[in-house]
């Protein structure tokens, strides 16, 4: 079941990521296809997973649906938007897949589901966003901010790459919750306590429109964590790749 979790949050945060390409309509759209997706952990012992996934999702002039996710457009001009976000978070620990003997005595890291206001803003030298998201299923109970920039390329009316780059503060609440260790809770190990940290993201994103209703989408991000996370016990490395290939279909 915990791999089932895992494997809804990876295919939403593709939905999510992807919709202002593939949703370009201001009708109600339902989209439909299916996904090919490799995530690393950077949590000791834990393999990464590949995933092939059936993507669904619905889309209308200001509601955004995706599973666990969804995205509420509150305001809207030619240049900047507001909107309501719901979504999944970044980190996850299903201890009993670590193949390190000490990681899987630990507790669970359950994924947490995060609430928050998104600004976007795009101008002629890009797209910039900026959000604002609390941990509402008390998992860690903290919140985090995030802030984006992305310039899309169009190469033709067929096809464009969007380079990104990002930057997520995690509030102590969160750090501490994946990334600590509690007194005890491993054998032999000090505890190991997180302040807040500062973790930055490389991404590229290539969209093809094979037709008006069919969409390719190839996606890949490395992510790089704060110190204080690489120097964790229960860690084994700086950063964290996704990658993501997709077929959509918008009906």
């Amino acid at each position: 079941m915990k791999a089932f979790v895992l494997s809804i949050h990876v295919f939403l945060f593709s939905l999510i990521f992807n919709s202002s390409q593939i949703y370009a309509s201001n009708s109600s759209v339902w989209s439909g296809g299916l996904g090919v997706v490799r995530v690393d952990s950077n949590f000791k012992g834990v393999d990464n997973e590949l995933l092939a996934l059936p993507l669904i999702a619905y889309s209308n002039e200001r509601l955004s649906i995706a599973g666990f996710s969804l995205e509420y457009k509150l305001m809207q001009s030619s240049f900047i938007s507001t909107t309501l976000l719901l979504e999944p978070g970044d980190f996850y620990l299903d201890a009993s897949k670590s193949k390190d003997v000490s990681v899987s005595q630990l507790k669970d890291r359950n994924l947490s589901i995060y609430l928050g206001p998104q600004i976007s803003m795009n101008t002629w030298i890009g797209s910039f966003s900026a959000k604002l998201m609390q941990d509402i299923s008390l998992n860690s109970k903290g919140y985090k901010i995030s802030a984006n920039y992305n310039y899309s390329i169009e190469i033709n009316d067929k096809f464009s790459v969007v380079p990104e780059l990002g930057v997520t503060y995690n509030s102590d609440k969160i750090s501490d919750y994946y990334f600590g260790l509690n007194s005890g809770e491993i054998s032999g190990f000090n505890p190991y306590s997180l302040s807040e940290t500062i973790n930055t993201s490389v991404g590229v994103k290539a969209v093809y429109s094979l037709t008006e209703r069919i969409s390719f989408v190839a996606y890949a991000k490395k992510n790089f964590m704060d110190g204080k996370i690489e120097k964790s016990p229960i860690t084994d490395s700086d950063s964290t790749a996704f990658a993501m290939l997709s077929v959509f279909y918008r009906f």
